[in-house]
């Protein structure tokens, strides 16, 4: 099995305590500081409504330690968690913690988190917005070994290249529809920065789209002009990937 780094995911909205929650429009506030490995925080834990994509923080308290940081984007900081013995965090399974950058990003993206299924806990605590989310593996298709060993010499690879790519947009755009069906949510920014891969022995094992902030939950009679919508934007985001 091929070697790959385990990243991020993405995140959603709201908090507060009993009643559900659902996406608001803050004051652009802007988080002071990132978290320091080996700091203690309490979350309270989410209960999801994935029929409209809200929830409520009735869950109970998570207490974990901030781990080492896994990646970063313009919305956010990822870090690892450990939780350090604490029974209601180890029951959460794999999850991240996602340390807004931009504020405005926690709102609608917890809710979309929600919506899905992957929303497990978040907080404010003086300016700073966290969440904790289901963890996915992989890498960016840009980073797949298989990939790099192509480009190097695209004349001489180009079947086998446009093979590789070909075998990723079908394995994203099926996992991005998988969620139109399933959770009626459309995931408007799929690219390579926002989907996990894996391979194995040079071919593609899995996609996995993630980084929430953008979607836009749709209706049940929606979802036929969603897929083929979704279709053609992982087809646009990809086939640049394939050697001209």
């Amino acid at each position: 099995m091929v070697q790959f780094s385990t990243l991020l995911f993405a995140a959603t909205a709201c908090l507060v305590a009993a009643a559900p929650h659902s996406a608001q429009k803050s004051k652009a506030i802007v988080s002071r500081g990132a978290p320091a490995p080996g700091d203690e925080l309490t979350l309270s834990k989410t209960n999801n409504n994935m029929d409209d994509g809200t929830f409520d923080t009735n869950g109970g308290d998570i207490t974990f330690k901030v781990g080492n940081k896994l990646g970063e984007g313009s919305a956010g900081r990822i870090y690892s968690i450990d939780c350090n013995g604490n029974a209601a965090c180890n029951e959460l399974g794999r999850v991240v913690l996602k340390h807004y950058i931009d504020n405005d990003q926690a709102g609608g993206e917890r809710n979309n988190l929600a919506k899905i299924g992957e929303l497990k806990a978040v907080k404010t605590s003086n300016g700073d917005e966290f969440t904790l989310l289901t963890q996915w593996d992989g890498v960016k298709f840009s980073e797949l070994p298989t990939y790099q060993r192509l480009s190097q010499n695209t004349e001489e690879n180009y079947d086998a290249l446009v093979e590789f790519v070909d075998s990723a947009i079908s394995k994203i755009a099926d996992d991005a529809k998988a969620y139109i069906t399933n959770n009626l949510i459309f995931h408007e920014d799929v690219n390579d920065a926002n989907v996990l891969m894996q391979e194995s022995d040079g071919k593609i094992t899995s996609a996995k789209v993630i980084d929430w902030d953008k979607a836009t939950i749709i209706s049940a009679d929606n979802v036929e002009d969603a897929l083929g919508e979704m279709e053609d934007l992982v087809n646009l985001a990809f086939e640049r990937f394939k050697p001209q």
